[in-house]
């Protein structure tokens, strides 16, 4: 289990705002004169403390929040955790090309192999709108191993996830935008207390980026020019379609062992 400090800055003005409140009620006390006022006072400023002390052990003490994220274990070097997930997928701590769970990795069009730095249609390995594979006239609706950048490149039952992969893991885990080492992403915490880390990519050109982008190795069906892909931000997370010929980061996953 190896610790990581999670950069959420802890709100130090609402202690010092509870202090203020406090000394107020002591002070106001004081200058009620009549029974019934002070009686009023001391129940509407109790009120007040006593909502400003809850918010206090909310937010905690200075120091980092603490998440653990798990390493179940690893396939030909590439650790995994397990979520505890209904079909028993494992899911990669690092995406492909990093080195760390905060590490953003290599971005990569839709079913290609190699990295570069411009995505647009005319560069694409499939051609214009995807019309030479995954299209009409092949009827393939899932990249095959020969495409799947993963695969290609950690071997060993390691693929891309597909749409329904991505689903599950949002079905059966909480999951909250966080920092990780100074690096935005989300983390997904399973009911058997493992946790995931996705940092949050954005686009190959991104500066601190609070969003990312994950490659799924589904194409839509009724939208063969686009795959689904997995979103989030600070403040959602959903599968999403997308241009084939965009460059998102990859996060593999393995079969149950």
């Amino acid at each position: 289990m190896a610790k990581f400090a999670v950069g959420l800055k802890i709100w130090t003005k609402i202690r010092f705002f509870y202090c203020v409140v406090i000394i107020w009620y002591f002070f106001v006390s004081l200058q009620c004169q009549t029974t019934k006022n002070r009686i009023d006072m001391n129940r509407t400023l109790k009120a007040i403390a006593a909502i400003m002390l809850m918010m206090v052990v909310a937010v905690g003490c200075n120091k980092p929040y603490e998440l653990v994220l798990s390493v179940s274990g690893s396939i030909d070097g590439h650790d995994y955790v397990d979520l505890g997930l209904p079909s028993g997928t494992l899911w990669a701590t690092c995406n492909v090309g990093a080195d760390s769970p905060e590490g953003y990795g290599y971005y990569y069009a839709w079913g290609e192999e190699y990295r570069k730095i411009d995505f647009f249609w005319d560069n694409y390995k499939f051609g214009m709108y995807g019309r030479d594979k995954y299209c009409e006239a092949d009827s393939l609706l899932v990249l095959q191993e020969e495409d799947d950048v993963a695969h290609l490149k950690w071997h060993y039952g390691w693929c891309m996830p597909t749409k329904a992969q991505w689903e599950e893991l949002v079905q059966n885990t909480t999951n909250i935008f966080a920092t990780l080492n100074g690096v935005k992403g989300r983390v997904f915490t399973a009911s058997n207390g493992n946790s995931l880390f996705l940092p949050a990519t954005g686009l190959i050109n991104s500066e601190e980026p609070d969003f990312g982008f994950y490659w799924s190795s589904s194409v839509v069906g009724q939208y063969l020019d686009h795959a689904w892909d997995f979103y989030f931000n600070v403040s959602e997370c959903h599968v999403y379609m997308a241009d084939r010929c965009n460059g998102y980061t990859i996060r593999p996953v393995h079969p149950a062992e």
